[in-house]
């Protein structure tokens, strides 16, 4: 039996506990809206509030998404006490203001929201066609999308253009960017002028878009919103004004199949190729490496979308060494236009002629719909050696000794034989005397002069190299910067057959010089080593100083040994 005295304490504590669950229970929750019916290109102000105060992100508005595009959301809590007869009473709230625009005309929905047990009504919006639709002149803010297709193929270009046109009274123009699914999308331009429209002055934003489908079936363009405050007006707070919004209407794209091939699939509106050399194929000898660079252009396309060139390695005479290639896209107003650049370095192994054999490149031709061909042809060039045609003239003079030798012979006795080349050996002897004298005493003069022109053309040669290679170095390309020092270090020194950078370590260059251009080399062949442009620079000043303080620096001693020596050496 319970004791009196703990009966009232006992009650006290039950209807605690019974009321509370009715008490949180008591919670109310309203949604409103400014207006039941709007037009198509209206907003719509809904206000949610709770009478207490909660996270700002519990309220859902998913379901809100189906008949209704959200703008905009403005969470705000109160909390506020007042003091009536000694007695303080605390309230509590949480608001959530939300800027919606309806994606449809008719009879749309603001659903039934619910938090902390409590729930709020249903309100049913009607969406009426706004006045003035067809005329975008007449509307304050207006937006029209347009494709450069509406079939296209996989990885093909797609153009999109949004034109958003605006009243000059209306301001903060505001909207979502371009995204499409299973597409990527590419941003190309955006414009802004102003243009007179049947008499009245307007806003214009041009937006361009390079859009490719990844996959066939299709794609759409979604709805795209835009708002804008009209007869704006900032007071302390904020921006105040009537909002103003204009939609565009979804556009579906059909996207075709690839086209069958055993062919890398490439679609492009024109691909070409062309080749550079870096230096006169005309000249070409055996053993000295020269560089061709073969460029694909390819317009409406990205450059990581150009497939990689097949070289033929099959041709005899000749070694190629293939750099790593360059890829680079370029944003017009007509869409993209990406570059592929390939080098190789070409090794002539013997003398004669060599044939480098075409390079075709297989693309998709989205104009024509067709598979074309974008072809470099082939070409031959001659690889020439200064110990080949030294031999060459040496037996061209034994062998017209030896018809003299047989036809002199012929009818001829032995004494008046040998009479006959006793006399010519004499002469012959005379005339090697005389020219012997001769060319010693012209031979010093000449000599001098022919060398001081030689020093005086490698001279200007160096400098004009040194530009060059200087001018590169601040585009900071490691490609071109590569062929610049070889440039320059084939000008600095001119007796050796510089082939490789690394014939920097023969010619007296310091390490720190040598351990730069090694980190150049690294960096273009598949290292994940960085380029240090200012080291490289700062190396290859202090060696250019330190030759031209001390001349005698290239000389034979140090230069490099070469790689076919000559009948003199």
């Amino acid at each position: 039996m319970i004791h009196r005295r703990l009966v009232k304490p006992f009650l006290f504590i039950a209807s605690t506990l019974l009321i509370a669950p009715i008490m949180a229970a008591a919670a109310t929750l309203v949604s409103t809206v400014d207006r039941n019916e709007i037009g198509l290109n209206e907003t719509l102000a809904l206000n949610v509030v709770l009478d207490q105060q909660i996270d700002t992100a519990a309220l859902a508005l998913n379901e809100l998404e189906s008949d209704f595009e959200i703008l905009g959301v403005s969470p705000r809590s109160n909390s506020s006490v007042s003091i009536v007869n000694s007695q303080s009473t605390r309230t509590s709230s949480t608001q959530w203001r939300i800027s919606l625009a309806p994606k449809r005309e008719g009879l749309l929905t603001i659903p039934v929201f619910e938090l902390q047990g409590a729930k709020s009504q249903a309100i049913s919006i009607k969406v009426r066609e706004s006045s003035g639709a067809g005329k975008p002149e007449d509307q304050p803010l207006s937006v029209a999308v347009t494709t450069s297709s509406d079939v296209l193929y996989p990885g093909q270009q797609l153009l999109v253009t949004i034109e958003i046109s605006a009243q000059n009274n209306v301001s903060n123009l505001n909207g979502a960017s371009l995204t499409i699914e299973n597409a990527d999308v590419e941003t190309l331009e955006q414009n802004s002028f102003s243009r007179v429209d049947n008499g009245v002055a307007r806003q214009i934003v041009v937006l361009k878009f390079a859009v490719f489908a990844r996959n066939a079936g299709e794609i759409e363009i979604p709805a795209m919103t835009y708002t804008g405050l009209q007869n704006a007006q900032r007071d302390f707070f904020r921006t105040r004004g009537t909002q103003v919004v204009a939609r565009s209407k979804p556009i579906k794209l059909s996207v075709k199949e690839r086209a069958i091939s055993s062919h890398t699939w490439f679609p492009a509106e024109d691909v070409t190729l062309r080749s550079e050399w870096s230096a006169d194929t005309s000249k070409l000898q055996a053993g000295t490496p020269v560089t061709r660079t073969i460029v694909v252009t390819a317009k409406g396309q990205r450059a990581e979308s150009i497939p990689p060139l097949d070289f033929d390695k099959s041709g005899s005479g000749y070694k190629t060494y293939q750099d790593k290639p360059q890829l680079h896209t370029e944003t017009t107003v007509g869409g993209l236009v990406a570059t592929r650049i390939e080098s190789e370095a070409i090794v002539a192994s013997a003398t004669g002629e060599i044939v480098l054999p075409e390079v075709r490149l297989k693309w998709w031709n989205v104009i024509t719909q067709r598979w074309q061909d974008a072809v470099l042809p082939a070409e031959t060039l001659i690889a020439e050696s200064g110990d080949a045609l030294y031999g060459e003239t040496q037996a061209s003079e034994e062998q017209s000794l030896a018809a003299s030798d047989n036809g002199t012979s012929e009818g001829a006795n032995p004494t008046a034989k040998t009479w006959i080349w006793q006399a010519i050996s004499l002469v012959l002897l005379a005339i090697c005397v005389l020219q012997f004298w001769l060319l010693n005493r012209a031979h010093p003069q000449n000599e001098s002069d022919q060398i001081q022109i030689q020093r005086l053309a490698a001279k200007e040669s160096e400098k004009t190299a040194w530009k060059n290679l200087q001018s590169t170095l601040l585009k900071n390309d490691a490609q071109a910067i590569r062929k610049q020092l070889l440039n320059w270090i084939k000008a600095a020194f001119p007796d050796n057959r510089v082939t490789t950078i690394s014939s920097l370590a023969g010619v007296g260059a310091p390490q720190d010089l040598i351990a730069a251009s090694q980190t150049l080399e690294q960096h273009l062949y598949g290292s994940d080593s960085s380029l240090n442009v200012s080291q490289l620079k700062q190396s290859l000043t202090q060696f250019r100083n330190t030759l031209q303080n001390n001349p005698t620096t290239n000389n034979k001693e140090t230069s490099l040994r070469p790689l076919y020596p000559t009948k003199s050496s």
